[in-house]
């Protein structure tokens, strides 16, 4: 089969969209792929390869309809935040996951919540809560804070057509939402008690961001923030409008253009390296060790801009593309960008409802399947 993996991506997608209009509990998709697990080892054991890649099949349909509904399962718990909705204001505990700036007066933190704290006892809670805070409150991934807030369910307009609020955050597993309008109802209580990984990367950014803001001025460092760690909302508008204007809005956006020209810098400068050896490119493959040098600063530019959907789907296309190329192996494009998507869903299956992840793949696609037709010498049609 020359491109084995569309038809995994297929069956993932549509298990992601039966599981987003008909929610299935975590129980029977978990028995039901322990099922189908079973009768695809006993298929694999038998020598059935046509039985096996079907039963691949059913598999990737079951995690893609447990992907997108995880959520929903999740908030059947008694305990969880949703269930606190129109309480009135709260005081609660949590840790900051996220943090991103949405205008001059406010951030908006996802915080996730551990206990509320009441006159007589402080009960666990569970669920993620989007909170806004002024923008002077300085908090960042990994922050323990305590806020006072009134805890209100998500909802949207329903205006028939529109852009469906409520939904696009129930996907991403947020289903409540709060307000801090004074620095008194925040408070820090300590730094650093989130993942490892993700503290020493949110600490990184931030210290390259205060660089930037360091060593350029305006409005030069905004637009290298947003080509660098991917945060445009600083830059100021009448700049937005005369990248719109000239039609080069999309340098501002971390995509394909920015991993490429980051990949193709370091091959290139490690073949200019070990071409000044004789020694090397007489013992060695240069261009395969070219190849696996630039893996490096692929996946650290990756990292640094946040690992939005348009810079993973980039970044996977560029690590398989150089893989390739260290293995030897024939190059099917098509193959690359299905896995890269096929990563992206199994790891985040409500990216799909994104536009930024429609946009992207079907643009590459497109690309993909019209630029070779135009490249071959005979014009005909």
């Amino acid at each position: 089969m020359r491109r084995p993996l569309f038809f995994p991506l297929i069956a993932l997608t549509a298990g992601i969209l039966v599981g987003d209009r008909f929610p299935v509990s975590w129980i029977i998709s978990a028995a039901a792929a322990l099922g189908v697990l079973l009768f695809l080892l006993l298929c694999v054991r038998t020598k059935r390869h046509a039985a096996a890649f079907a039963f691949i099949l059913c598999l990737m349909f079951i995690i893609g309809l447990f992907g997108i509904c995880r959520h929903q399962s999740l908030i059947q718990d008694s305990r969880h935040i949703l269930h606190l909705a129109g309480s009135g204001k709260l005081t609660i505990e949590g840790t900051v996951i996220e943090s991103e700036q949405t205008s001059a007066q406010n951030n908006v933190l996802r915080v996730r919540c551990l206990r509320v704290l009441t006159g007589r006892a402080s009960p666990a809670v569970t669920g993620d809560i989007r909170l806004a805070v002024p923008a002077s409150q300085d908090l960042r991934y990994g922050d323990f804070i305590r806020f006072s807030t009134a805890v209100k369910k998500i909802s949207g307009f329903h205006n028939p057509g529109g852009f469906q609020y409520e939904r696009y955050f129930n996907r991403q597993g947020i289903f409540v939402s709060g307000y801090v309008n004074s620095d008194k109802d925040v408070v820090l209580i300590r730094h650093h008690t989130g993942n490892r990984f993700r503290q020493v990367l949110s600490d990184y950014r931030r210290h390259f961001k205060h660089l930037i803001y360091e060593n350029a001025p305006s409005p030069e460092r905004e637009i290298l923030e947003a080509m660098t760690i991917g945060n445009q909302k600083a830059i100021p508008q009448h700049i937005r409008d005369n990248f719109s204007k000239t039609g080069t809005s999309h340098i501002l956006s971390i995509s394909g253009l920015h991993v490429g020209i980051v990949a193709s810098t370091g091959f290139l400068l490690m073949i200019l390296l070990l071409k000044s050896s004789e020694y090397l490119m007489l013992r060695f493959n240069i261009m395969k060790i070219a190849a696996a040098a630039a893996l490096v600063p692929v996946m650290i530019y990756a990292f640094l801009a946040g690992m939005g959907t348009p810079v993973a789907r980039s970044a996977i296309m560029a690590l398989a593309f150089l893989l390739a190329m260290m293995a030897g192996r024939a190059r099917d494009l098509y193959n690359i960008l299905f896995g890269a998507a096929l990563i992206i869903l199994a790891v985040a299956p409500e990216a799909l409802f994104e536009i930024s992840f429609q946009l992207s793949f079907s643009a590459v696609l497109a690309l993909i399947h019209i630029v070779p037709r135009f490249s071959k010498p005979d014009w005909s049609f």
